[in-house]
């Protein structure tokens, strides 16, 4: 599908040239009929062809942004006015906004007395060639037919298989069918299941429409409508799981004039929303009053007094932990495409690793194509987990490793359970433990060479044991962490002593030895004969509430203690 959205100052024919080329008129609400102005966006199609006709009014500037999200647009000028106020902000706009088809349409020329004349005029007075240039009359349709033949024979750009984006314009309730939104399709695929917005909400998506044709899905670029079930609003974006990241710190280039310090309005993705800038080396840094979802090369404008001011790129969406001199010597990297020494500078820079599963959004890359950069400058790259590292990276894991191992010589661990005590990766921690020549490998587990499997088992078989061995031990994991030990391990042993009785599980991360048991119903036998709750229990064992329930409801399974109002009595024979 290909989309062309209109532009131009008010009054000069956008709305009347579409109806000239489909027969669509997009003045529906009352309101705009009796004001003969567009006022919101209106969309309609020809062919392959989906046109967004935005609203010239100068005070409607900010709807007519989010309007723009096309390769191509058309800017109609009438030929007699020439360029007004709004039509030189609506260039400004088209270029920021980054589109770089713009089709000159000069209307109303059957009111025009010198046509070669006023087209001349209107050219000289543009920064920026068109494409091509077309002399209509949308009102007497003169041209029309050589306009609709060379709108129909444009290629459809060819866009990039990331994963499904949609901004969202609109938002409606239809009786009988339910909720339904409409937006442009900007990467990926659309089908019938569950995505995320960027308020974090799960939208499932029932039924997809395209050009009012029913379709099972469709893929970028699109204008699409769909019925869905979730919460969404205008401004939203919808996404495919895991894809984007929201963050309210967006790094820029800029295009204008703005003092540093000062409060805009930053409009992009169809949001618009309050913002201070800072003056950034060369660069923009915008901190948003609200965090937004944007990608790297995505355009925005920043409007001040309603009135397009400025504009850019997004370089770095997402908050980076960099110095400010690292940070300017990124963006120029970025600012140019040299991916490969932005992806040196974060891989020294990112000490626990560097992932690439964001790079759809962070550079407009597919993690393919990321993952090539990262093996040409990267140290260490894991594939699989599509993550770069730097040999520091290496060098500190295993010196955490050795210092696990120093702390408890009995210590048996992997990869995985190194990930989850250590906070690192999982790739790494292997990496690490290979390399590593004092341990040794068996049955799944490193250990220090020299010792028996067999009897580290035996040895912190018996340290766990010993954590259990009163009224209220650590949970499982925590016991397994202090020990620096493998969580299987250590769940294994935890089986073993429970499948020969020497400790009982009574709720959830609450294991007893049956020993310790054994020793609190001895103890408390005198005071069960004239009954014991929560709160005694809690006031006598200095227990929480968790525990006290839980050693309840073990009295219950013994013979002889009988629950009566939530108190619980030994009954004599």
């Amino acid at each position: 599908m290909l989309i062309i959205s209109t532009a131009g100052h008010i009054d000069h024919g956008k709305t009347s040239l579409i109806k000239a080329l489909n027969d669509f008129d997009g003045d529906n609400t009352p309101e705009e009929q009796k004001r003969g102005i567009t006022i919101d966006l209106s969309f309609s199609h020809l062919e392959h062809i989906s046109f967004v006709d935005v609203p010239g009014h100068e005070s409607l500037v900010k709807t007519m942004i989010g309007g723009i999200q096309s390769e191509y647009a058309m800017l109609v000028v009438d030929i007699n006015e020439g360029l007004k106020a709004q039509t030189l902000e609506h260039i400004f706009i088209l270029k920021i906004m980054g589109v770089k088809n713009i089709i000159l349409v000069l209307n109303k020329i059957d009111l025009c007395q010198d046509i070669d004349a006023k087209k001349q005029e209107i050219l000289k007075q543009l920064d920026f060639t068109p494409i091509r240039v077309f002399l209509v009359s949308a009102k007497n349709k003169l041209g029309i037919d050589e306009l609709k033949k060379y709108l129909l024979s444009l290629k459809v750009p060819n866009y990039e298989d990331f994963a499904l984006k949609i901004n969202v314009d609109r938002v409606f309730n239809v009786k009988g069918i339910g909720l339904v939104a409409t937006g442009i399709l900007k990467s990926g695929k659309l089908e019938c299941k569950t995505y995320l917005s960027d308020d974090l909400e799960n939208i499932q998506i029932k039924s997809i429409e395209v050009q009012h044709k029913n379709v099972e899905s469709v893929v970028a670029p699109a204008r699409v409508a769909f019925v869905f079930k979730g919460n969404l609003k205008v401004g939203n974006i919808i996404y495919s799981k895991g894809y984007l990241r929201s963050a309210n710190e967006i790094y820029t280039t800029l295009e204008g004039k703005l003092k540093h310090d000062e409060n805009v309005l930053f409009c992009a993705a169809n949001k618009q929303i309050e913002a201070k800038f800072l003056q950034y080396d060369r660069f923009a840094k915008f901190v948003l009053k609200k965090p937004i979802a944007l990608s790297f090369n995505e355009p925005f404008i920043i409007l001040k007094n309603a009135r397009a001011v400025a504009g850019g790129v997004v370089l770095n969406p997402l908050t980076e932990p960099l110095k400010k001199s690292k940070m300017i010597e990124l963006l120029n990297a970025l600012e140019q495409k040299d991916f490969k020494s932005a992806f040196a500078l974060l891989n020294q820079n990112h000490s626990s690793g560097f992932g690439l599963f964001c790079a759809p959004q962070r550079f407009n890359l597919s993690t393919q194509k990321a993952l090539e950069y990262a093996q040409e400058v990267g140290e260490i790259v894991d594939l699989n987990g599509a993550c770069v590292y730097a040999k520091k990276a290496l060098e500190d894991t295993k010196n955490n490793i050795k210092e696990l191992f120093t702390k408890n010589p009995y210590s048996l661990q992997s990869a995985k359970s190194l990930e989850k005590s250590l906070g690192i990766d999982e790739f790494l921690c292997d990496l690490a433990l290979k390399d590593l020549d004092f341990l040794e490998f068996n049955n799944g587990l490193f250990y220090k060479k020299g010792e028996k499997l067999e009897k580290l088992l035996e040895n912190n078989e018996e340290k766990i044991y010993d954590e259990l061995n009163c009224l209220t031990p650590k949970a499982p994991y925590n016991i397994y962490d202090e020990l620096n030990l493998d969580r299987k391990s250590g769940d294994d042993i935890m089986k073993k002593l429970c499948s020969q009785n020497k400790v009982k599980r009574l709720a959830h991360n609450y294991f007893i030895s049956t020993q310790a048991l054994e020793e609190f119903v001895k103890n408390i036998s005198p005071i069960l004969k004239i009954g014991v709750g929560v709160q005694e229990l809690k006031n006598e064992y200095d227990l929480s509430r968790k525990y006290a329930i839980a050693l309840l409801e073990y009295l219950d399974t013994l013979k002889g203690v009988k629950n009566i109002d939530n108190k619980r009595y030994l009954m004599q024979n």
